[in-house]
């Protein structure tokens, strides 16, 4: 029997652009702005859109017109793709990638980790709804399901029985490892992603993972990362930080 996991609670503006653009079979990398905002603006009037959700909506269709406005300035064309942060695209379709990289992220845990149950907190078949913009969470997010990826992927090579004999046995918190981590960084000023994982078994790495992506998505730590494949440093968000 195949897992199916669910993405209706992924329903927000970003998912509603993204479909346009799958469905049109637009280029994400040279939006047609003029079109794509047309089609999102007669998909919010066709959909039931609930109440709670209606002000996000509502403000993506306000940004999209501004962006659209940009590009009738005699300086961009809509010929050529975007280049750098001055086409009036580039922060759309930034947003655009990472979400997109985020949903995957999470699909890619679930389906891999979920059938082992390895933590006591069931992973639920609906995945849990995005954080309204903030680009700290997702590029948090996506650092984090790179390092994530990787860790996992260097024990792809490890006997499936033993492994899965070993996990069995385990049984890890979301929740606790959020405390857990709080705990470490109330210690100390920053912990190295590697070193907090570092040897853990890979129910814990992956709890620890989703207990991460919950504290950044909260606002509750800080995700650094000095240049490409350098390491992540996480740090505890101060009260006043925003």
């Amino acid at each position: 029997m195949e897992l199916e996991f669910s993405l209706e609670e992924f329903a927000g503006p970003l998912d509603l652009l993204l479909e346009l653009i799958k469905k049109d079979e637009m280029d994400i990398y040279n939006i047609p702005i003029h079109r794509i905002t047309s089609s999102y603006l007669v998909e919010m009037k066709k959909r039931a859109i609930p109440s709670e959700d209606i002000a996000e909506f509502i403000s993506m269709a306000a940004y999209l017109l501004e962006i659209k406005s940009q590009m009738l300035l005699p300086d961009h064309s809509l010929e050529s793709a975007y280049e750098d942060d001055k086409d009036p695209r580039y922060y759309l379709v930034h947003r655009l990638l990472e979400y997109q990289k985020i949903k995957e992220a999470t699909l890619f845990l679930m389906a891999k980790e979920y059938p082992l149950r390895i933590y006591s907190e069931d992973l639920p078949l609906i995945l849990p709804k995005p954080p309204k913009a903030s680009l700290d969470f997702e590029l948090s997010s996506i650092l984090l399901k790179d390092a994530m990826e990787g860790l996992l992927n260097r024990r792809d090579d490890q006997s499936r029985s033993r492994l899965y004999d070993k996990l069995k046995k385990d049984s890890y918190s979301v929740f606790l490892q959020q405390k857990e981590i709080l705990t470490l960084l109330s210690y100390q000023m920053k912990i190295d992603f590697s070193s907090l994982l570092k040897n853990a078994p890979r129910g814990k790495q992956v709890a620890s993972f989703l207990a991460l992506l919950k504290l950044a998505q909260d606002q509750r730590i800080l995700l650094h990362q000095q240049e490409n494949f350098s390491e992540i440093e996480i740090q505890r968000r101060s009260r006043g930080k925003s």
